[in-house]
């Protein structure tokens, strides 16, 4: 029959409660990231000849749909969905250019990944 001991149990414990140090994942693996944006239903806030298209989540209840869809048709002048809606507004200021030379491809440069976990 075997003894144990109070120091040999106490050993035992030290080593299963060792906290265990991980590496970061590879890189490969962050290409498949989860889908974490809600499906979206599209609605339109203006007229047929007029279309004012937005979008709310798919996912909200049909009372608070309900209620959405109506704040946005009160406040719907609140939008801008041309140009020329937004007077007074410098042109320079909203459009946004890349300048690149004649005879030239833009250089597509590789994705960087920032990592969420920190180390203290």
């Amino acid at each position: 029959m075997a003894e144990f001991t109070h120091e040999s149990t106490e050993s035992q414990e030290e080593e299963e409660l060792q906290e265990e140090v991980l590496d970061f994942a590879p890189a490969a693996l962050d290409d498949s990231l989860p889908e974490v944006e809600d499906p979206l239903q599209e609605i339109n806030l203006g007229t047929e000849e007029d279309p004012r298209p937005t979008f709310i989540s798919a996912l909200l209840k049909e009372p608070l749909k309900n209620e959405l869809v109506a704040l946005l048709q009160e406040f719907k002048d609140c939008f801008a969905w041309h140009y020329h809606e937004m007077p007074g507004l410098d042109r320079e200021l909203v459009e946004h250019k890349l300048p690149i030379k004649k005879g030239y491809l833009p250089v597509k440069q590789a994705r960087r990944r920032m990592s969420i976990w920190t180390q203290n």
